[in-house]
């Protein structure tokens, strides 16, 4: 039997766990709280917009829920309707026991404390059956979800391509005339989606020079030299140089992202991340407003900009699950989500190579900016920076958020095990 809570109800039940959670993490709790505390705050306890909080564990706790008091940016409102319930099943997975990465057997809540979450919520069949926060991290905070913001412009390009308001197969360099004359100038919004663009594009975080380090900067994540010339995303990716065929190969790049921003801004005449609250954010019944970090001209950072709260990235999820259709109303197409999960064979062909090949398996393939496990579950995932993870199980009908500060790659990827032997616990007579 399950039961329904109204939203009062459902925030002390969920409470309950969440304080157990925070009871086992006080040196955590402790260690973070003193950041941005005093008046003014001591010089060691500072944190500010120049991107080294990303590096720091203890400082990137307090920063990812707390991105809106050292960033500039917008908040992208929930809308005036009354947030949609969530449902909490009676069948809890919070004390049954998984194999963590090192083979042992552990409850569940315990895991994925072990694994540097802030929070984490998994429903199946719209149920929670799993919501716990750790550290200072509460229901209602915001939380930094780095390239998990990826989703989000994504599939708000698929809604407007359905409608014809963007064209992806027509060039970049005519469609954003700023790039006629630049390395993407023949490249596709289609590319751009499957990050398949051929650009020189250098990804290294140590280099100041780098294209990443500048895309940051440009879009307000993280503070500009003095000497900085770009006043946008758009006006650095106008410099970089075409490295090879685009299409050919899957590039992991913000640029692309940065791409899809720009071109569903231009669309609508406003940033792209207004879009966004219309068609989506203000659609799924959201309990808070989210943000995004803006470049000074007002303009969302598409790459890595966003955060939100647990439960509203679960909201967002569901929505996904159900092929678009939530709050009873179809908010993305249907035909769009069986597009992300179809993929061709250009995608596949161009992860041959990925790295991520060998972490995910063979049938991995990265399409309309989210990443695809198996076409036949409906199982895809989104992910960001630091351990935010979004996955979907359609057949299933599992959803699972984490909101992380785990720099470790391999216990990042640890997710997705996780969940699939969630999915095999809950689908056991």
């Amino acid at each position: 039997m399950m039961k329904s809570l109204g939203l009062p109800s459902l925030l002390v039940a969920m409470c309950l766990s969440a304080c157990a959670s925070v009871s086992q993490n006080t040196d955590q709790d402790q260690s973070s709280i003193s950041y941005m505390q005093g008046l003014p705050p001591a010089a060691e306890h500072l944190v500010s917009d120049d991107i080294s909080w990303t590096r720091d564990p203890e400082k990137a706790h307090w920063a990812n829920r707390n991105v809106s008091q050292i960033h500039n940016g917008e908040f992208i409102s929930k809308g005036i309707g009354r947030p949609t319930t969530l449902m909490v099943s009676d069948q809890s997975i919070s004390d049954a026991a998984f194999i963590d990465p090192n083979g042992a057997a552990r409850p569940f809540e315990q895991l994925v404390g072990g694994l540097k979450a802030d929070a984490v919520i998994i429903l199946h069949n719209g149920e929670i059956v799993a919501e716990h926060y750790y550290g200072a991290f509460q229901a209602d905070d915001r939380h930094q979800l780095n390239s998990l913001t990826k989703a989000f412009i994504g599939t708000l390009v698929g809604i407007l391509s359905t409608e014809q308001r963007v064209d992806l197969d027509r060039p970049l360099g005519q469609a954003l005339i700023e790039l006629s004359d630049s390395g993407v100038a023949d490249a596709t919004l289609q590319n751009a989606l499957d990050m398949t663009l051929g650009l020189d594009w250098t990804m290294a975080w140590d280099d100041p020079n780098s294209f990443r380090v500048r895309s940051f900067q440009a879009g307000g994540f993280a503070a500009r030299p003095q000497s900085f010339k770009y006043a946008n995303t758009l006006e650095l990716i106008a410099e970089a140089n075409k490295k090879n065929e685009h299409g050919r190969e899957f590039a992991y790049q913000s640029a692309s992202s940065e791409l899809l921003g720009w071109s569903v801004s231009r669309a609508t005449g406003a940033p792209w991340q207004h879009a966004l609250e219309k068609r989506i954010w203000s659609q799924i019944g959201a309990e808070r407003d989210a943000f995004v970090i803006t470049d000074p001209a007002g303009h969302g950072f598409a790459a890595a900009g966003m955060s939100a709260t647990l439960r509203d990235i679960a909201r967002f999820g569901l929505m996904l699950e159900a092929d678009g259709f939530y709050n009873q109303k179809q908010i993305v197409p249907a035909e769009w989500i069986s597009q992300v999960l179809r993929g061709n064979e250009a995608v596949r062909n161009a992860m041959k190579s990925e790295r991520e090949i060998y972490a995910y398996g063979s049938n991995f393939f990265y399409h309309n900016h989210f990443r695809v496990f198996d076409n036949e579950e409906g199982e895809f995932f989104a992910t960001g920076g630091g351990g935010q993870k979004l996955y979907i199980n359609q057949k299933n009908n599992l959803v699972g958020v984490f909101l992380s500060n785990n720099p470790n790659r391999s216990e990042v990827v640890f997710h997705i095990d996780l969940m699939r032997q969630v999915r095999d616990y809950l689908s056991e007579p």
